[in-house]
């Protein structure tokens, strides 16, 4: 039987506004912005039978999550496995330096298929994140056949693993491949295959020889932030 895993995008922080880079516990609460990002959310999910709603224990994803479940009567559950990337000495830094760090992590993750690579000096290299990350989809996946569920999570983290772990997307699908505050990409998990039926709203594409959307090629960490 095949699970539905809605994987969402935190909502707006005034972090991601004023261009800080966090990962840690407890992070920033929501702004107003990003409060009204997860009510916009919960209103275009209300048709759809969700079973659980799961989140990342830092605090933007807890309170996107708890939008979400108010809509449904549901208590988000957090699971540590789907936390942001540490991301070491780069936390709480912010300017061209600090974000030229992280776009170099981009070549080598999706590049240069080095996922031993850490996200800034004494971060979380791409294979940790990816072995936490898919081993809470995995549970997920078990425990909730045939039903959907959401979880709420982090861009970073979010790109890298949903790439990974989509047997129809190459390794290089995530480079650039922003997910906006409260956006979703969509996965069904049957058997031995998993597949992405949507990245931020709509179904994936792969450009030959371009491994970044046309309307993102330009756009650098700089611009998104955690």
């Amino acid at each position: 039987m095949t699970t539905r895993i809605i994987f969402v995008r935190h909502g707006e922080t005034a972090h991601n506004k004023g261009l800080v880079i966090t990962a840690a516990a407890p992070g920033a609460p929501l702004n107003a912005r990003g409060r009204e990002q997860a009510a916009e959310l919960a209103s275009r999910l209300r048709s759809v039978d969700v079973a659980a709603i799961y989140t990342s224990p830092l605090l933007r994803a807890r309170q996107t999550a708890e939008e979400l479940g108010r809509a449904r009567g549901l208590d988000p559950v957090v699971r540590i496995e789907f936390r942001e990337c540490s991301v070491g000495e780069l936390e709480g830094q912010g300017g061209p330096a600090a974000f030229e760090r992280l776009d170099s992590t981009w070549e080598f993750w999706y590049h240069a298929d080095d996922l031993d690579y850490a996200l800034g000096p004494g971060g979380e290299t791409g294979r940790e994140a990816l072995a936490r990350f898919t081993e809470g989809v995995e549970s997920l996946a078990d425990a909730h056949r045939g039903r959907t569920v959401v979880v709420v999570a982090h861009g970073t983290v979010l790109q890298l693993a949903l790439t990974r772990l989509s047997d129809n997307l190459p390794p290089s699908f995530g480079y650039r491949r922003w997910i906006d505050n409260c956006g979703t990409v969509v996965l069904d998990i049957e058997d031995d295959r998993t597949t992405c039926l949507e990245w931020s709203g709509h179904p994936p594409q792969v450009p030959a020889g371009d491994s970044a959307p046309p309307h993102q090629k330009e756009r650098s960490s700089w611009e998104i932030s955690e």
